[in-house]
């Protein structure tokens, strides 16, 4: 007998229907039915009478409620504890990719993280806090003190299918807080058509598909991308830790 099956018990003595169980589950019913009988068959007893109207509770299924519901519930409590101790991070998108997945730097398993634009940050940690924030800008806060500052290489990418980039358009990202949407404008001249988008997924599959180029981290030549030119430049990022 597992949590699964716990809950199912838990639902169909909470409803008294085998129906209404399966739908909040989002089961079949025949699939609840199957579960019962083999909770049934390890308990030895009859938990429920079957009826035109639903089912009904037997003297041994109420005793086995107080377990259910018990063990349940701290099973609930445990995992929420777990989650407490998980390092909580805040972080953009663009940082997350780097940091998180292409240098390993933070575990999955050990880390709870929050994505989020860089334009976003200021306010989110006004409204909980997190023990360290990942971000393009240095953000002040009493309750935050910088912990290390490192760089991301930059540079612009394109397709491999794209021989010439002079009549495509360079893409850039709403965010305006994001300092390689300041790179891009800064870069860009009068002569150049520049479409802005408002996702970095959207982006991204804008260029592999050979619509335009950006400015975007250097690592993502390893997802096939390659470089228009040569220049490299380095964008700060910041690590904040809480005061705790």
């Amino acid at each position: 007998m597992d949590f699964k099956e716990l809950l199912i018990f838990k639902t169909i003595y909470e409803t008294n229907s085998l129906n209404k169980t399966a739908k909040i589950l989002g089961s079949s019913q025949s699939n609840i039915t199957a579960h019962l009988k083999k909770m049934e068959y390890t308990l030895k007893t009859v938990l429920f009478v079957r009826g035109y109207d639903g089912v009904t509770p037997t003297p041994a299924a109420k005793q086995f409620f107080v377990f259910a519901t018990t063990v349940l519930k701290q099973f609930s409590d445990l995992k929420a504890s777990l989650i407490n101790h998980q390092t909580k991070v805040l972080i953009s998108e663009l940082l997350f990719r780097y940091i998180v997945i292409e240098k390993q730097q933070f575990s999955l398993d050990t880390h709870q993280f929050t994505i989020k634009r860089t334009d976003e940050m200021n306010q989110l940690i006004q409204q909980d806090d997190y023990d360290y924030v990942i971000s393009f800008t240095k953000i002040t806060h009493k309750d935050y003190q910088l912990f290390e500052k490192h760089h991301l290489p930059v540079c612009c990418l394109k397709s491999p299918t794209v021989k010439d980039i002079t009549d495509l358009p360079i893409f850039v990202n709403d965010d305006v807080n994001c300092p390689l949407r300041a790179l891009t404008l800064e870069q860009c001249d009068a002569t150049m058509h520049l479409i802005t988008v408002n996702s970095l997924n959207n982006l991204l599959q804008l260029i592999k598909t050979s619509r335009g180029y950006a400015f975007l981290p250097h690592f993502l030549i390893h997802d096939g991308l390659t470089m228009v030119d040569q220049a490299i430049y380095p964008i700060s990022y910041y690590i904040l830790k809480h005061n705790c």
